[in-house]
């Protein structure tokens, strides 16, 4: 405060002594608005320090920057919390799909449980790289279909049965899957 008023004080004594030394000239009007202008400049100046100042070039870049970096944290959040979404709800319609597709074309087998590995790699995303099917064999008694509690045999030789290799053709056919992609155990009971 002492400085800003010795600020004020020696420009008034600098305008008295320049309007004593140049007296009613045609430059009188000049001098005047010069003067006037310092004086505006003395008294705002501490003003201007009240009032926030745009951030230089450096400033706003890093403002910018730590923005964009705070930003770009959240929005990370928030896409893997919807693509956990959007993978969890697309999950539950495979199953539905696959137990659907199973229960239809198969005379032997109903589907227990589906599980599958899911691309979340974004040029990938959603594309099915694995399918783990659990089928269960029913048996009829009395119209109503029951599950059977033991284990269903494959034979070793020769591979799957043939009602699990055509599922697992049908399968191959809508998902675009490789036959090696698609597990399939046949057992037990639910």
């Amino acid at each position: 405060m002492q400085n800003y008023l010795f600020s004020i004080a020696a420009f008034l004594i600098l305008q008295s002594f320049v309007r004593i030394i140049i007296p009613h000239s045609k430059y009188q009007g000049y001098v005047d608005f010069v003067m006037g202008l310092i004086l505006i400049t003395i008294v705002t100046k501490p003003i201007a320090k009240f009032v926030k100042t745009p951030p230089s070039g450096a400033e706003f870049a890093l403002s910018r920057y730590s923005l964009r970096e705070k930003y770009e944290d959240k929005f990370a959040y928030l896409t893997e919390a919807q693509n956990k979404l959007i993978l969890d709800e697309y999950t539950k319609q495979l199953s539905s799909q696959v137990s659907m597709y199973v229960k239809n074309t198969s005379k032997e087998y109903v589907c227990g449980e589906a599980a599958f590995d899911i691309s979340t790699a974004p040029e990938e995303f959603g594309a099915i790289e694995n399918m783990y099917l659990t089928l269960y064999k029913p048996e009829k008694r009395g119209g109503i279909i029951t599950i059977k509690g033991d284990k269903i045999s494959l034979p070793q030789e020769g591979g799957e049965s043939a009602e699990l290799s055509r599922i697992k053709k049908m399968l191959c056919g809508v998902y675009n899957l490789y036959e090696d992609n698609i597990h399939i155990t046949a057992g037990g009971s639910p």
